[in-house]
């Protein structure tokens, strides 16, 4: 590969979820709960090599906040609990190409449009002209991905794969389904569900209206990212692209022997970055190409290694975001230097001065609200932040037997010591 046509597989956006620095929710925190912080994201302008990034393709950072346009909350439209969408399929589903004469519109109507890419791409809210049933009559997300861009980023091999990984990857609660995958000569359909719940952090704006969000919910979130990430790894997938804008949450209503009840659970979305013949036996994959998301990769990724680990500091970048509102590591960090934007460098030069840089710049542990959280809460952060990816969990499960998740505390209510995760919220 000649270095004047190397360009990183990498999506990025100067505000990953612009939606919650407009809010006015959040000021200082409580002993017992964390306030939503108000992110601050303004970015300095990125190497334009990067800022372009994979794809002039759907699903990148606004691709992921919308395919998340559903309800902000819990309605009629959320599945049933007695089956939770979870039913494996017996029969290997493939991609189906389109007949001679049938076109997309002729299976699927859609008036409204989420986001539209410059290659003809786009993500359209969309509902099924062939439903027979209620249930296949509800409302889907179809993504339009261009075979044309895919090809000239070397990425229709790998997006193929991937879409049949999760056509038929065993379900679970966190994996968002994939309804349907259809083709014709220039275009991908992708159909998967719509998450009623809408983008991850929206939901919570919405759930908690006065900024204060228990520590047991904040919690409650890493833990259902951290099963979700870990049934991706157990069935020999990684996603490289973990981040805000790439969680949904999911309703789902259920009946008790007293009362209807909702219940919400957050969800992975947009694989497009996947690596689908990962193996858990495997410690990392190294590639010349770089996939995910500047400011939530880990720092060996910019060297071309990928493994369960560094999915894993992306979750922790998560919690830093979600704890402090802002990220580990300043935006000049990512900045490319005149000497790496040098005709006669090629630009991997640059990505092995920001793994230099992020190895020098200490994250700040010493800001709010870090000096008053609890200190298991800190210490599972920076064993996710490590910089060392030997230093971080060995596995999702491992990261969720943390004391932060497992060690038990006295309760405001009568002195007794009780679980962490059975608090109220």
């Amino acid at each position: 590969m000649h270095s004047s046509d190397w360009a990183p597989k990498i999506n990025v956006h100067p505000a990953p979820t612009t939606q919650l620095t407009s809010s006015a929710l959040l000021e200082r925190r409580s002993a017992r709960n964390t306030r939503l912080a108000p992110l601050n994201l303004e970015a300095r302008p990125l190497p334009q090599h990067v800022a372009l990034a994979s794809v002039r393709s759907i699903g990148g950072d606004s691709a992921g906040g919308a395919l998340t346009c559903g309800e902000s909350s819990c309605s009629t439209s959320c599945g049933s609990s007695s089956s939770l969408g979870l039913e494996a399929s017996t029969n290997q589903l493939g991609i189906r190409h389109l007949e001679a004469g049938e076109k997309i519109y002729d299976l699927y109507h859609w008036e409204e449009v989420l986001q539209e890419s410059g290659d003809g791409g786009k993500v359209v809210r969309c509902q099924s002209k062939t439903a027979d049933s209620c249930a296949e009559k509800r409302s889907y997300v179809m993504k339009m991905k261009s075979k044309e861009s895919l090809r000239s980023h070397g990425m229709e091999g790998q997006f193929r794969a991937t879409q049949l990984r999760m056509l038929n990857i065993k379900p679970h609660v966190g994996v968002l389904p994939v309804h349907q995958v259809l083709e014709d000569s220039s275009f991908y359909y992708v159909v998967m569900e719509e998450a009623a719940g809408g983008a991850l952090f929206n939901s919570l704006i919405d759930e908690f209206q006065d900024g204060v969000m228990p520590d047991d919910a904040v919690r409650r979130v890493i833990r259902e990212v951290l099963e979700a990430l870990g049934h991706v790894h157990k069935q020999g997938m990684l996603h490289r692209d973990v981040k805000p804008d790439n969680l949904v949450v999911r309703c789902f209503r259920g009946a008790t022997l007293n009362a209807v009840s909702n219940t919400k659970k957050v969800a992975l979305i947009d694989f497009d970055h996947a690596d689908p013949a990962w193996s858990p036996a495997q410690q990392a994959r190294v590639t010349d190409d770089m996939f995910g998301t500047l400011r939530f990769n880990a720092p060996e990724t910019f060297l071309g290694m990928f493994s369960a680990q560094s999915d894993l500091y992306s979750v922790g970048v998560i919690l830093y975001l979600l704890l402090t509102g802002n990220l580990p590591y300043s935006d000049d960090l990512f900045l490319e230097l005149e000497s790496e934007a040098a005709p006669d460098s090629p630009r991997r030069s640059w990505r092995v001065s920001v793994y230099g840089r992020m190895q020098q710049a200490p994250i700040n542990w010493s800001c709010d609200p870090w000096p008053e959280k609890d200190s298991s809460c800190m210490a599972f952060c920076e064993s996710l932040l490590a910089f060392h990816p030997e230093r971080r969990p060995m596995s999702a499960e491992a990261a969720l037997e943390h004391t932060w998740f497992t060690r038990t505390f006295t309760s405001d209510c009568g002195g007794m010591s009780v679980p962490v995760s059975c608090t109220s919220s």
